[in-house]
């Protein structure tokens, strides 16, 4: 976090870097990983994730050079537009599976001893499954709540609906996930 806050100092410090371009990178170091682990979280893949999201800020960008477009008040709402978008794509053309490698492959992970890895493995794949059975925005809301740690205000901001009505749906969302994982 203190290497990004000092990439944004050093940038603003340039006042010859073009305001989109200034935008952008700000936008970039900011949202990068976040946007990351929404996509990784939805595709289940590092290699499909970091194309997915490498497509999420190619657009974002080619979107923001044209400069003729309505210019973008909240640039983390619009990022995770483009990065849903790109994933339900990425879906219309492949089949979803759930690569557990990738799970124990996770430099966390990974330097756990192996009974420890065999629990996360069994518990991801149970929480994945469980997940398969709520519904997209379901799905959705815990996912930027508890992965990507968005606030309650961010999440409405992204999905386009109230913030009461995302509290509401985190709440149900999650004591509905906590029953199918007590069955």
């Amino acid at each position: 976090m203190q290497a990004n806050n000092n990439k944004i100092k050093q940038r603003k410090q340039n006042k010859n870097m073009p305001a989109p371009q200034e935008m952008f990178l700000q936008a970039y170091d900011e949202y990068a990983k976040k946007i990351y682990a929404y996509v990784y979280y939805r595709v289940s893949s590092v290699e499909d994730a970091q194309d997915i999201t490498s497509q999420a800020f190619l657009r974002a960008w080619e979107y923001i050079a044209r400069g003729d477009e309505p210019v973008i008040k909240k640039i983390g709402p619009f990022l995770y537009t483009v990065a849903k978008n790109l994933v339900i794509d990425h879906y219309r053309t492949q089949k979803r599976t759930i690569d557990l490698e990738d799970v124990v492959n996770n430099s966390a992970v990974s330097e756990l001893p192996d009974i420890e890895r065999l629990d996360i493995v069994r518990d991801t794949k149970r929480v994945m499954h469980a997940m398969e059975l709520l519904s997209e925005d379901e799905k959705e809301v815990l996912q930027l709540r508890y992965i990507s740690e968005y606030t309650t205000e961010e999440i409405a901001g992204v999905l386009g609906k109230k913030k009461n009505h995302i509290y509401i749906l985190i709440f149900r969302a999650t004591k509905k996930l906590k029953k199918i994982l007590n069955a």
